[in-house]
């Protein structure tokens, strides 16, 4: 194999772990907003009233 092979090989797999890293990245950050969504939803529904998640106390 030559030099050029190695680096060629290198490149392809630092190219594939780049793409994986950006997906998971992207993964995490739409988990958080999710989060955020879900916990304005709850907000808004307690405060107007409707929420069936309502606390008792």
């Amino acid at each position: 194999m030559s030099t050029l092979d190695i680096f060629v090989e290198k490149g392809r797999k630092e190219g594939e772990l780049g793409k994986s890293r950006t997906a998971a990245e992207n993964l995490i950050k739409l988990s958080l907003l999710l989060q955020l969504l879900k916990s304005r939803l709850i907000m808004w529904l307690r405060f107007a009233g409707n929420c069936p998640f309502r606390s008792s106390g």
